[in-house]
């Protein structure tokens, strides 16, 4: 069976290096051997080729070259070896494919996204970077159970992963209701062969930010493989091109999990269901450990969701922001006179409110603990913002007396409440703060007169604070 698995990778690359020479070809003919070939918005012309051999790509007549070149590495023989250097073909030829179809942008309907631009690498690049984005799912193929394979996304999401969607799984995740887009770091790609650019996007972060040059394909292997952290979640049955992607993805340094009877590869090539099980088995594969907060609220809560911008018009509750007096504050307490896990909800609350309503807002956490001192007050109610903006549906700007949350109408349906908000906070707060925090309770306020009252004496705090 491996044989077999090995044989159709091979006839995988030769059927996308085929495409790619006839694509090249019609173009030659239509435009000039002189005419530019490359990606829009990037630094690194075909970033495969630039980051994997020493070629320098600009115009159609150079794509023959690396053609030439992924035609060189494909071998008859059925090996695993020769399997993923087919791999590292199709890479190169779906490379240059991919630059032929953007020659007049995104070729792709909505809602996929096509090649991703240098200026999104660098804004999701740092995060990868710094830890804050702790690795990279790639999903391919058609999901034979879709609620399963969108739950998995959304799995991905809460734990802060940058996902790739490609192949018929992005349809059914849109039809789904799986959030999608930048704001969300999850990226649509396309159609199956449109993975090239979660494989492209990898490649530039390595010359982006680690340091690698132009053709140093040893050091770039090593940083896809030890740094990227990136993993294949290979849904259904998958035809020879299919697996010649799959290959690619090995040589790559990236871990494939398939759902279905393929070969296992020590390392390389798991068998996994799709769902928990694969989210476990590939993160494991890549050394990734990301801590879940599971928050018992109706709307899913992540990382992902961070940078989600809600409109006006999609907006069911609003508060401060201009619209009415608004604060947030955090003072610690004595253990005996904080009473772990008690949220509670003075006034009005969103259901009560009517679509793009208003409510004054007074959030006081109290907080607890041996090791708690009162500098940490001040770290501990910044870390609100970030919270309430972990929420799909939530916003969160500012902070202290100026702050502004909004809620979406989508969230209000599925039941948000006053009290989910309060939950939120004291979910993360405890997993964040653990070794100095023991118990924490939230007291929400929304009577105007209550909120007042309150932020008179929060400012009092504050201007203590600015004077130590």
């Amino acid at each position: 069976m491996t044989e077999d698995f090995c044989s159709s990778c091979i006839i995988g690359a030769r059927s996308v290096l085929s495409l790619a020479r006839a694509s090249l070809s019609h173009s030659i003919a239509g435009r000039g051997a002189n005419a530019p070939l490359g990606y829009p918005d990037t630094a690194y012309e075909l970033p495969v080729a630039f980051g994997l051999t020493g070629l320098k790509v600009a115009t159609l007549s150079d794509g023959e070259k690396v053609l030439d070149l992924a035609e060189g590495l494909i071998r008859n023989s059925p090996t695993l070896e020769n399997a993923l250097e087919a791999g590292a073909a199709t890479l190169l030829a779906a490379d240059v494919l991919g630059a032929l179809s953007h020659k007049d942008g995104n070729p792709f309907p909505p809602p996929s996204t096509g090649f991703i631009p240098d200026s999104i690498l660098r804004k999701l690049g740092i995060f990868m970077v710094d830890g804050s984005v702790p690795g990279v799912a790639v999903v391919i193929g058609n999901a034979s159970d879709p609620a399963a394979a969108a739950a998995m996304i959304r799995g991905f999401q809460e734990i802060g992963l940058l996902v790739f969607l490609a192949g018929p799984v992005v349809q059914q995740m849109d039809k789904a209701g799986v959030k999608l887009g930048d704001d969300f770091k999850t990226f649509p790609l396309g159609p199956l062969p449109a993975v090239i650019h979660a494989v492209n996007f990898a490649v530039r972060a390595g010359l982006t930010f680690g340091g690698i040059g132009r053709g140093q394909s040893a050091a770039m292997y090593s940083y896809l493989s030890n740094r990227v952290k990136a993993f294949v979640c290979a849904l259904g049955p998958m035809d020879e091109i299919g697996l010649a992607v799959i290959a690619g993805a090995m040589k790559a340094g990236f871990p494939v999990l398939s759902d279905r009877n393929l070969p296992e590869v020590p390392g390389l090539l798991f068998r996994s269901p799709a769902g928990e099980e694969m989210v476990r088995v590939g993160m494991e594969a890549r050394g990734i450990k990301a801590k879940i907060v599971k928050v018992p609220i109706p709307i899913a809560f992540g990382p992902a969701y961070e940078g989600e911008r809600i409109r006006k018009s999609d907006t069911w509750a609003e508060f401060g922001g201009g619209r009415g007096p608004a604060y947030e504050l955090v003072v610690s307490a004595p253990l005996s006179e904080v009473r772990d896990k008690e949220i509670t909800v003075t006034g009005p609350d969103i259901p009560d409110m009517p679509k793009s309503g208003t409510l004054p807002l007074g959030i006081v956490v109290k907080v607890a603990g041996s090791r708690m001192q009162k500098d940490f007050e001040s770290v501990l109610e910044r870390r609100i913002h970030r919270i309430v903006n972990y929420g799909e549906g939530t916003m969160h700007v500012a902070q202290r007396d100026t702050t502004w949350i909004r809620v979406s109408c989508e969230a209000q349906a599925k039941g948000f409440g006053l009290a989910d908000l309060g939950m939120m906070i004291y979910a993360k707060i405890h997993s964040d703060f653990e070794n100095i925090v023991d118990r924490v309770s939230v007291a929400i306020h929304t009577r105007e007169k209550d909120v007042l009252e309150g932020m008179a004496f929060a400012r009092k705090l504050y201007a203590e604070r600015e004077g130590r």
